[in-house]
């Protein structure tokens, strides 16, 4: 084996690694690999460099979603390096994640348990508003609220990591190739501008702790409410 053959070898090896559910171990062998790469002018698609998957959350809304889980999912999407599509799935809709097969099952996880904690704690929230007599009006007011929950609790997001063109590229390619007739998502903005709520909202996702990124299966993140 010649020393180019037992580099391939070595830039699959880390490849194999980079599918590892545990995201520090995935993006440390990701980019020592694309390293490779680069310093020996290899051919990515030679190497079957990126297993690109889908992964869906499923969500309660239709046709347009609120800003708010909006924002809670592609936050998602960002901080583990995935795209973002949402679509009607019968009986509801879902927010699929599209990226490297361990990472978009990461973030549809990390998705689907703080989806279930914000309905939770919105629930909660509508509740209290007694002396609010206007239906509507509970519901902006709540939706305020779940805003700043959510504007706290992906804070805490830990970056993944960063893509590379490359892989900018095979998720792009994947995604044309699997919907190919993606339109721009419209979102409801239904806000009451109260800032009591968008405090409430503040105080409890600050009792939301999330820790990932220890185990290696992704389903042993941690997601604690305190």
């Amino acid at each position: 084996m010649d020393d180019i053959e037992k580099i391939k070898a070595k830039i699959k090896k880390l490849l194999a690694l980079a599918k590892s559910p545990n995201p520090n171990e995935a993006a440390s062998a990701l980019k020592m690999a694309q390293d490779l790469i680069a310093e020996y002018n290899i051919n990515a698609s030679e190497m079957n460099t990126f297993e690109i998957d889908s992964q869906g959350t499923r969500t309660a809304y239709r046709d347009k979603p609120p800003t708010y889980e909006n924002l809670l999912f592609g936050s998602i999407a960002d901080a583990f390096g995935c795209r973002l599509i949402y679509g009607y799935k019968y009986p509801n809709s879902v927010w699929i994640f599209i990226g490297l097969k361990h990472r978009a099952e990461i973030s549809a996880y990390i998705g689907q348990v703080l989806l279930r904690k914000l309905k939770a704690a919105r629930k909660n929230y509508y509740k209290r508003l007694t002396r609010v007599r206007s239906k509507y009006r509970k519901i902006q007011r709540a939706d305020d609220f779940c805003r700043a929950w959510v504007h706290t609790v992906i804070s805490k997001l830990t970056t993944f990591a960063g893509i590379s063109k490359e892989e900018k590229k095979a998720i792009e390619t994947w995604e044309n190739k699997n919907y190919p007739d993606l339109k721009k998502l419209e979102t409801t903005n239904r806000s009451f501008g109260n800032s009591d709520d968008y405090y409430n909202g503040r105080r409890a996702g600050e009792g939301v702790e999330l820790q990932h990124g220890v185990a290696v299966d992704p389903r042993s993140s941690l997601l604690l409410e305190a």
